[in-house]
C-alpha cells in the first residue's frame, strides 16, 4: 500500500515541531522554580516540612527529575520531552473530540500551535497545561463527534483532574462552566469525562492528605506571605487586560461567528470556548497580578474557537465568498499569537534576526554569568547553596542556571526563599532569625561547600540582599564560623567552606 505524500506531511509536521521543542526550548522562570522545588521532594524532603510551595500534587514536576535520575538525560531535555508529549496527546484528544476524521488537519494545526506558537515563558506553564486539555475535555463532554471513545474520555477527564490539582484554583472553571453544563445538558452530554475528572481530582486530594498535614500547609502559606509582600495591583491588571490582544480577539471571534451560520453541536463548544476566555479574564482580575501567563487559557480558547469556525467554513457549501473570508480571519488567530507578545516567532525574530540579547523567553541565554562561573570554578561533586531573592534577566540566573547545570538548589523554598523575603519585608528581628536558621539547617544538611548570594533585591526595603543578611546576627555568626570570602563575580557574593 502506498502512503500518500499528504499523510507523510501531516505526520512529519508535529514530529518536527516536537523535535524543536526537545532541542531548543528551556523552562520558563516559574517552571524552573517548580522543578527545583520538585527536585527537593524527589530527594526525600517531606511536603510542607522539608520543602514548601508545591501544590497538592507534587507528582507532575517530579516526573522530569525522575527521568533525569533514571536515564541520565539532562533535566531541561527531560522537561521538554514531557511538555512535547503532552502537547501531542492534546492534539490526539482534540482530533478525537473536536475535529473528527473529516477535519484531522485542524487537529494537526492545534498540535502545531501548542508546540510552536508560544515562547518558553508560556510553554509548560500550569495555565498552559490545564488549557490544552480543558478544550478537548469540553468537546468530550458535549460529545461533539457522536462517536464514543471511552478510553480517550477517561484520559481527557483524568488529565483535567490532574492539572486542577497542580493549581487548585482551576477548579473554578469546572464550577463556573462544567457544572452548569452538567445540570443543563445532563442527558445530552457524556458523563464519563466528568466522572474521570472527579476521580482523578479525588486521587490527588487523597495523595495530598497522605503526604502532609493540612494545618502545616496553612502555616506555610502564612509564612510565605507571597502576595502580602508582592502586593495586589488591580488597576495595573485591568490596564494590562485592556492593552493585551486576547480579549479583543475574543470579541472579534464572536463577531466572526455571527458572520457565519450556526453550526450544530460545535456552536455550543464555540460558546464554551468564549465563556472560558471570559472566566479567565475575570480570574486574572481577582488575582490582581498583571502576569501575561494568566491569560493563557483565554488565548488557547481563542485558537480553538477560531479553529471551530474554520472547520465549519470548510464544510459549508453556501455563500462561499463570505465564508472564505471568515475562514481566512479564523486561521490568522494562531498566527497573531505567534507574532505578538510571548509568541515564539516574534521571540526568535527579535533574538536572532535583530540580535536582541535581552530576550529571555526563547532559547538559550546568550550570556549566563552564574552558569559560566560555576562551570569554571566549582567541581561537580561540591554542593552549592544559593540565595537569590530576585533572579537576573535575561538569563533567569541562578534558577534556570542550576537546571542547566543539573544541580540541586537545596532548601525549603530553593533560591527564592519566600519566607525569608517576607521576614525581611516585615523587619521583624525574631522572624528574620528564624528564617535564617531554616536556611542554615538546610545548607548544613546538604553539606554545601560554596555559598553564593545574589545582591539584587526585589525592591524597597530590600535593595541589597547581602547587606540585609549581614544585619542578621544569626547569619553573620554562621558565615564567619563556616566560610571564608572568595572573589565574587557580577551580581554575586561568593564564600567558600573553610577547611578548618
Amino acid at each position: 500500500m502506498t502512503t500518500r505524500p499528504s499523510s507523510v506531511a501531516i505526520f512529519a509536521l508535529p514530529c518536527s515541531a516536537a523535535l524543536f521543542g526537545l532541542l531548543f526550548r528551556y523552562p520558563g522562570l516559574d517552571q524552573s522554580y517548580l522543578l527545583l522545588t520538585a527536585w527537593e521532594f524527589v530527594a526525600g524532603k517531606g511536603l510542607y516540612v522539608g520543602v514548601y510551595d508545591l501544590p497538592p500534587s507534587a507528582l507532575f514536576h517530579s516526573l522530569p527529575i525522575l527521568l533525569h535520575n533514571v536515564s541520565g538525560l539532562s533535566v531541561v531535555f527531560s522537561w521538554n520531552a514531557l511538555c512535547a508529549s503532552l502537547c501531542c496527546l492534546s492534539g490526539f484528544l482534540f482530533f478525537r473530540f473536536v475535529t473528527g476524521r473529516s477535519q484531522r488537519i485542524f487537529a494537526i494545526v492545534w498540535t502545531l500551535v501548542l508546540l510552536l506558537a508560544f515562547d518558553d515563558y508560556v510553554m509548560g506553564a500550569r495555565e498552559f497545561l490545564f488549557a490544552i486539555f480543558w478544550i478537548p475535555y469540553l468537546g468530550a463532554r458535549l460529545n461533539v463527534q457522536d462517536d464514543r471513545h471511552h478510553l480517550s474520555e477517561v484520559v481527557v477527564g483524568g488529565m483535567v483532574g490532574f492539572f486542577i490539582a497542580v493549581k487548585p484554583y482551576f477548579a473554578l472553571y469546572v464550577i463556573l462552566i462544567d457544572l452548569p453544563l452538567f445540570f443543563l445538558r445532563k442527558k445530552r452530554s457524556a458523563t464519563l469525562p466528568f466522572v474521570a475528572m472527579v476521580v482523578s481530582g479525588l486521587i490527588q486530594i487523597i495523595l495530598f492528605l497522605m503526604l502532609c498535614e493540612v494545618s502545616r500547609v496553612l502555616e506555610v502559606i502564612r509564612q510565605i506571605a507571597y502576595y502580602r509582600t508582592v502586593g495586589f495591583n488591580y488597576t495595573g491588571t485591568i490596564a494590562y487586560i485592556i492593552s493585551s490582544l486576547t480579549p479583543w480577539l475574543s470579541a472579534a471571534i464572536a463577531i466572526i461567528y455571527f458572520a457565519a451560520k450556526p453550526f450544530g453541536k460545535l456552536s455550543t463548544l464555540f460558546a464554551l470556548c468564549l465563556i472560558t476566555s471570559l472566566v479567565t479574564i475575570a480570574l486574572m482580575i481577582v488575582q490582581g497580578q498583571p502576569r501575561p501567563i494568566y491569560l493563557t487559557p483565554a488565548a488557547l480558547s481563542n485558537v480553538a474557537a477560531a479553529g471551530i469556525i474554520a472547520q465549519h467554513c470548510r464544510d459549508c457549501g453556501t455563500n462561499r465568498w463570505m465564508l472564505s473570508r471568515v475562514f481566512g480571519a479564523a486561521v490568522l488567530v494562531p498566527v497573531f499569537y505567534a507574532f505578538t507578545a510571548h509568541g515564539l516567532l516574534i521571540g526568535i525574530f527579535k533574538k536572532y534576526a535583530l540580535d536582541d540579547e535581552h530576550v529571555e523567553t526563547i532559547g538559550r541565554p546568550a550570556h549566563d554569568e552564574f552558569l559560566e562561573w560555576v562551570t569554571s570554578h566549582v567541581p561537580q561533586h561540591e554542593n552549592i547553596g544559593v540565595i537569590a531573592l530576585q533572579p537576573g534577566y535575561p538569563a533567569m540566573d541562578p534558577i534556570l542556571s542550576l537546571l542547566r547545570l543539573d544541580r540541586r538548589a537545596f532548601g525549603r523554598m530553593p533560591v527564592l526563599n519566600f519566607p525569608l523575603r517576607a521576614a525581611l519585608f516585615s523587619n521583624d528581628a525574631e522572624e528574620k532569625a528564624k528564617r535564617v536558621r531554616e536556611i542554615i539547617e538546610d545548607f548544613e544538611q546538604a553539606d554545601i561547600r560554596w555559598l553564593i548570594v545574589r545582591r539584587d533585591g526585589p525592591g524597597p526595603p530590600i535593595q541589597n540582599v547581602w547587606v540585609a543578611l549581614e544585619g542578621i546576627p544569626t547569619f553573620q555568626a554562621w558565615l564567619n564560623s563556616r566560610f571564608k570570602p572568595t572573589p565574587g563575580f557580577g551580581h554575586y557574593i561568593v564564600y567558600r567552606r573553610s577547611e578548618t
